[in-house]
């Protein structure tokens, strides 16, 4: 899944998958990104309702979701019909409230900029990462505004945590607090995300599971793959075989000590309008970033330990040439591991999509559109295919 606007095919054998076959009653509240194909339309009722069945991908009990929205404040939701409902209020208010009911905001400070904060664009920026001047002019506020919701973040999930206490849930439940991605902000003289940088890709990652999971931290590389094995070990269920990722659960629950792992970081370029020039492959591990550009094959290595901010290349430096080639021999064991060629993003367009759906992948096989035709069938009347969230508000 390499951006918002595919659809993934239900062949795949997902966590919600797992969890409803072992009689878990799943909820799923909140941005789902899995179901619209289409590049832009974004209110429109065909991309932003998911219906129930096989593309909910598991998630079979209490849905109220969505696919897009930008909107934080009085937005819409869908549970099972195409009728879009209404909140008043904040997105993440309402969303903590819905999963407290499943269970029974702001600082204006002065942020100073980080160090490698740069006046020159990134040459690799595709649109959606380039700077223009009136990005510049709002880049403080936005930034007061990213961490003012991540407050209000941090207090929900509070809510959520003296909820589970309240009903006396706390030692059967696994905790998990994650996020996909960070946000540039200038850093590298580029904005948003899908770039291998640590203001990008270095989320925080939470899990409490009382008798368990270890108290404290742990120094280990973890990437979004690595979640569904690790969480399913910890819960005792079984992880699919095509399943990607690694399970570092013993590292959790203190059975081993952290081993070393490298992780595999794959930027797939410009895949929302399908355009070439901005992939890239990288590899993370405790100490370094290792990346490659496809578009003139230029490597980035940076010690993340001496170097935090990422600002002295070693790729260019003589004296670090073996490290450099042992990075580049494991990114190539990686990616052949999984059968990723590096190819350019249109590839991808014509070898794994159909109009916009997930139709195969390296793992799975070819997927029957006839399942998506019944499904839009079933929960789309004629008309809700070309109206808008707003028409039937």
């Amino acid at each position: 899944m390499v951006i918002n606007e595919l659809r993934l095919s239900p062949d795949h054998e997902c966590f919600g998958h797992v969890l409803t076959q072992a009689g878990y009653d799943t909820s799923y509240i909140g941005k789902w990104h899995l179901w619209a194909n289409e590049l832009g339309s974004h209110r429109a009722i065909r991309n932003a309702f998911t219906p129930p069945g096989p593309y909910r991908l598991g998630f079979d009990g209490y849905w109220a979701g969505y696919n897009f929205s930008h909107n934080s404040y009085n937005g819409v939701y869908f549970e099972d019909t195409c009728a879009p409902i209404r909140y008043a209020g904040y997105e993440a208010d309402t969303q903590t409230d819905m999963a407290m009911a499943r269970l029974d905001h702001h600082a204006d400070a002065d942020i100073p900029a980080r160090p490698n904060v740069s006046e020159t664009q990134d040459p690799y920026a595709d649109k959606w990462a380039t700077m223009d001047g009136r990005y510049r002019k709002i880049l403080s506020n936005n930034v007061r505004g990213y961490y003012a919701q991540t407050t209000n973040i941090d207090w929900n999930l509070g809510r959520i945590v003296d909820k589970l206490e309240a009903c006396g849930l706390t030692e059967n439940t696994a905790l998990v607090f994650t996020s996909d991605h960070g946000e540039m902000f200038g850093s590298h003289g580029r904005r948003a995300k899908n770039i291998f940088y640590d203001e990008a890709t270095h989320v925080p990652l939470l899990i409490r599971k009382p008798g368990l999971v270890r108290e404290g931290a742990v120094d280990e590389c973890f990437s979004t793959v690595d979640m569904m094995p690790t969480l399913l070990s910890l819960l005792d269920l079984p992880v699919p075989e095509k399943a990607e990722g690694v399970d570092v659960g013993p590292c959790l629950i203190g059975s081993r000590s952290a081993a070393e792992n490298t992780v595999l970081m794959q930027g797939m370029g410009t895949t929302a309008a399908w355009r070439d020039g901005s992939e890239w492959r990288g590899l993370r591990n405790r100490q370094f970033t290792y990346a490659v550009y496809r578009l003139d094959r230029s490597e980035h290595l940076y010690d993340n330990v001496s170097d935090p901010f990422q600002m002295n290349n070693l790729a260019t430096e003589r004296s670090q040439v073996g490290l450099v080639e042992h990075f580049r021999n494991l990114l190539t064991e990686k990616l052949d591991h999984i059968k990723d060629t590096f190819k350019a993003c249109t590839w991808y367009e014509s070898a794994w999509t159909q109009d916009r759906n997930i139709v195969r992948g390296a793992r799975v096989g070819s997927h029957d559109l006839s399942v998506l035709a019944d499904t839009i069938a079933t929960h789309f009347p004629d008309d809700a295919l070309t109206r808008t969230v707003d028409d039937l508000s």
